[in-house]
């Protein structure tokens, strides 16, 4: 039963890995794409994407920040303050766009 709880916490550990590094390499891709591009690659793409990529920064930074600094103990509805923020963020950032 040890051995269970340790490989599903291992697979937590791959998935929140492979979702982090993901994030950073496509972000890293638009920062190189940047630098090779021949003008301003800003001024060419849409208001829309540009929100969608900085909200993907902000969540990735608030969750970096929630796994180093963990919660001593989860609030009375069992979610941390990292977790309420990226919530809002999801729904804030949701909100914005599909009202465009």
């Amino acid at each position: 039963m040890q051995s269970e709880k340790s490989s599903l916490v291992s697979a937590l550990d791959l998935a929140v890995s492979n979702l982090f590094g993901s994030n950073i390499f496509n972000i890293a891709i638009l920062g190189i794409c940047d630098l090779v591009y021949p003008g301003n690659l800003w001024a060419n793409i849409s208001g829309v994407h540009i929100f969608t990529a900085v909200v993907a920064m902000v969540m990735t930074s608030v969750a970096v920040v929630g796994l180093i600094y963990r919660a001593a103990r989860p609030t009375r509805i069992y979610i941390t303050w990292d977790g309420l923020a990226l919530i809002s963020l999801y729904m804030g950032g949701m909100y914005v766009i599909y009202r465009s």
